[in-house]
């Protein structure tokens, strides 16, 4: 808060452990004070003038006894800061210390809430809030948009077989493998057993098939159950959301879907594109 220009700040970074004042904060877990900075600590002559900083104040953020982060105040006037900063500051630091907590415990429940605890995938319930999202973008941009279905042949077989933890471990391997193919922006989500659903923004249908297509064949290539030899397929459908035709998330569910089937329908092992149903 303050700086002129942000990037230059947001850019310039200084080593915990180093030679440096941050270093010495967190380690005493108390405000240090320093009157002049660039004369103490070189790494702060590499910056501009106007944000070197000459006076230098640092708190420690601390929440049960642990640093959990830094609160700095710079000045561009020597000798500036005293004891008194140092203590309003303290207290200052210990609201931010207990709200910057609340607030990174409320992202890892929001985390574990969106997501499958076994495979890491998203689960269904964040899947329709990544989806609902994404047709709006297209509602507003006509921005196209895919979704993939994907399923594991003979998965119960698998249970029956090998057991449960072995039937997990596909899952999990699976997931593995998808993510490998799919970009940062691409979701994957646990849909229910052993169904998958992509979200992929930005990508039609035949984008869709050449992203699953190489999905299924690493798949097959190197997706066992368990130590055996056996191998594991998947059968998949693609459709994108396209056209007037389509009104809700779930009709553009019922068309991957429904490709899906047919692809288990004609010998699985295969990915099938809703648009080839209609020809």
């Amino acid at each position: 808060r303050g700086w002129k220009d942000l990037g230059t700040i947001l850019k310039y970074s200084l080593p915990v452990p180093g030679d440096n004042p941050n270093t010495v904060v967190i380690e005493s877990k108390k405000p240090l004070i320093i009157r002049k900075v660039p004369d103490r600590y070189s790494s702060f002559k590499e910056l501009p003038d106007e944000y070197a900083g000459k006076s230098w104040l640092g708190i420690p953020l601390i929440f049960r006894e642990s640093v959990i982060g830094l609160l700095t105040f710079d000045k561009n006037e020597e000798n500036f800061f005293s004891s008194k900063h140092a203590e309003l500051g303290t207290v200052f630091a210990s609201h931010v210390a207990v709200a910057l907590h609340n607030s990174r415990i409320f992202e890892q429940i929001k985390a574990r809430a969106m997501t499958d605890p076994l495979t890491g995938a998203k689960n269904r319930r964040a899947f329709f809030d990544f989806a609902i999202q994404e047709d709006k973008i297209y509602k507003r941009y006509g921005t196209v948009f895919s979704l993939i279905m994907i399923d594991i042949d003979f998965f119960k077989k698998i249970n029956d077989k090998y057991g449960h933890q072995t039937g997990d471990k596909v899952l999990k391997d699976l997931v593995s493998l998808i993510k490998d193919e799919l970009r940062d922006s691409d979701i994957i989500c646990r849909y229910g057993g052993e169904e998958f659903i992509i979200l992929l923004p930005a990508s039609d249908e035949n984008a869709a098939y050449d992203i699953v297509e190489r999905i299924r064949k690493n798949v097959e290539k190197n997706l066992k159950a368990g130590e055996s030899n056996s191998r594991i397929t998947i059968s998949t459908g693609c459709a994108d959301r396209q056209g007037t035709d389509i009104h809700t998330i779930d009709s553009l569910i019922s068309m991957a879907d429904k490709a899906l089937y047919h692809a288990k329908e004609s010998g699985r092992n295969r990915s099938v594109r809703y648009s080839k149903l209609l020809s």
